[in-house]
């Protein structure tokens, strides 16, 4: 499904917008990976939502919209603390296009009356950085357990010690 959805974001960057552009991104982006995505179509979609970014974030309100939409897809719901969800932008070259983009959007969405919008994207953006660290730590010839692998481990209590920080 990641491969249909990136082909549907190259395509509204390049041409107007799609009718029912809302609806078709609600649908094709709906679910949460449950498995390992290959890292070409990782590199693909975030360089899709990158183009679309691009040529839509001065656009007109409904192209906005959309943004604000793909910002709440459940594709990123697994970037959220403490979610259950795959952690599944697990390309260095995918993660770090993704994180360019929302930062460079994130000034823009400062200027709005969206705060649900910039918690949203600075939980992905965390949480991008969180949840692989322990790929990162490998190539660097160290190892730390994820966060989601914390969880896996932790105690209850010591999860909720952690909510208080």
């Amino acid at each position: 499904m990641v491969h249909i959805l990136s082909e549907f974001l190259e395509y509204c960057a390049s041409s107007e917008t799609p009718f029912n552009v809302k609806d078709t991104i609600s649908t094709i982006g709906g679910f949460f990976p449950r498995s390992a995505i290959h890292s070409m179509y990782q590199t693909r979609f975030t360089s899709g939502i990158e183009n679309l970014f691009n040529a839509w974030s001065d656009g007109s309100d409904e192209q906005k919209e959309i943004l604000y939409q793909i910002i709440h897809l459940s594709l990123f719901d697994a970037y959220r603390p403490y979610s259950p969800y795959f952690a599944w932008i697990d390309s260095p070259e995918a993660r770090e296009t993704l994180k360019s983009t929302l930062k460079t959007y994130l000034p823009k969405l400062l200027a709005t009356e969206k705060p649900h919008l910039i918690d949203r994207l600075q939980s992905i953006l965390g949480q991008l950085d969180v949840l692989h660290a322990q790929e990162h730590n490998e190539q660097a010839g160290t190892s730390t357990l994820t966060f989601n692998e914390f969880q896996l481990h932790s105690h209850p209590d010591e999860l909720k010690d952690l909510n208080a920080i």
